[in-house]
C-alpha cells in the first residue's frame, strides 16, 4: 500500500511541475501587460510648471491659432491633470483630432492631440479615457 502512495505522489509531481510553470509564466506576462497599459494622468508626460511656460496656444487644422493668456496657464495645467490616458504601443488610430494644444517652455515643446502627445520630437500614443475633458478645455479657449 505504501508503494502505491509513493507512485501516485511522483505521478502528480510530474504533472504539477509543468502546470505550475505555465501558470507562473501566464501570471508574469499578465502582470507586465497590466503595468504597461495601466491608465495614468496625461501630465505624466508633461514636466513643467506654469512659471516655466513661455507660450501656450491651440491650433485648429494647422491654420487658426488661439493664444492662451498667461493668467490661464495654471488652469490649463490643472485641467490636464484630470485627463487620464492609457498608453498605446502600437499606432492603431488612423485619424487625429482637428485641434492641438501647444505648450512651449525653455527646454521642451509639447503638442497635445486627442490621440498622442509629442514631447520635443518623441511621440507617445495613448487611448484617452475621458476625451470630453480635453474637448471642453479646448472649447473654453477658442473663439471662432
Amino acid at each position: 500500500m505504501e508503494e502505491t502512495k509513493r507512485k501516485s505522489i511522483f505521478k502528480n509531481k510530474k504533472i504539477m511541475i509543468p502546470i505550475v510553470s505555465i501558470i507562473s509564466i501566464v501570471l508574469v506576462i499578465s502582470i507586465i501587460l497590466s503595468v504597461l497599459y495601466i491608465p495614468r494622468k496625461l501630465t505624466t508626460y508633461i514636466h513643467c510648471k506654469s512659471a516655466d511656460v513661455q507660450e501656450m496656444y491651440i491650433t485648429i487644422r494647422e491654420k487658426d491659432k488661439f493664444i492662451i493668456e498667461e493668467k490661464d496657464y495654471d488652469n490649463v495645467l490643472e485641467e490636464l491633470k484630470k485627463i487620464r490616458v492609457r498608453p498605446m504601443y502600437f499606432d492603431a488610430y488612423k485619424g487625429r483630432t482637428t485641434y492641438k494644444l501647444h505648450i512651449e517652455t525653455k527646454q521642451d515643446q509639447y503638442e497635445i492631440d486627442g490621440f498622442y502627445i509629442k514631447v520635443n520630437q518623441t511621440f507617445h500614443d495613448y487611448d484617452m479615457l475621458n476625451m470630453d475633458l480635453l474637448d471642453d478645455l479646448v472649447n473654453k479657449y477658442i473663439t471662432l
